[in-house]
């Protein structure tokens, strides 16, 4: 990481905290897959909340039907995107108008 982390570094996954999510309904968790079928899976969902990564923002790019939560960083968001605030906050008024935009867009496929 060219001298921005001095040591080893060891990612725990007791600190990753994915219970937190436990109160969204109907989550499908994918964790630790495969990262092309992970990419698959992330490119054709119908919300993603990105990390702040290159990785991940990869796949809101092919991602056209989805409804995307971005969290600033070094990579600029598309305009339909919805931007969270430092809390990782995104405003109600915001996200109601794009899911019923999104419900619409969904519904007319149907009918393609």
């Amino acid at each position: 990481m060219d001298g921005r982390i001095p040591s080893n570094v060891t990612f725990d996954p007791e600190v990753n905290h994915l219970e937190e999510f436990a109160v969204i309904p109907n989550l499908a968790r994918f964790i630790n897959g495969d990262p092309i079928e992970t990419l698959r899976r992330m490119a054709t969902a119908d919300a993603l909340v990105l990390s702040r990564s290159s990785y991940s923002y990869v796949a809101p790019i092919l991602n056209a039907n989805g409804i995307i939560i971005y969290h600033p960083f070094w990579h600029s968001p598309i305009k339909e995107w919805l931007i969270s605030d430092a809390n990782g906050s995104v405003s109600d008024a915001d996200l109601i108008a794009r899911l019923e935009c999104w419900k619409r867009e969904r519904s007319d496929l149907k009918y393609a």
